[in-house]
């Protein structure tokens, strides 16, 4: 025998199950970066010799 949780406004009146009521909510947006490792490190080391200078 199945169990099931049942709550006032899971049925409509014929007995039929009522869609759930969707809530838009604010996710965060992130945001992805495309680059290699070597892209990546050769950057790294252009902002190390600048910060050295």
């Amino acid at each position: 025998m199945p169990t099931e949780l049942t709550w006032d406004g899971k049925y409509n009146a014929d007995g039929t199950k009522k869609s759930p009521l969707r809530v838009e909510l604010p996710f965060q947006t992130v945001e992805t970066v495309n680059e290699s490792a070597q892209d990546r490190q050769r950057q790294f080391d252009l902002f190390r010799r600048t910060l050295a200078a």
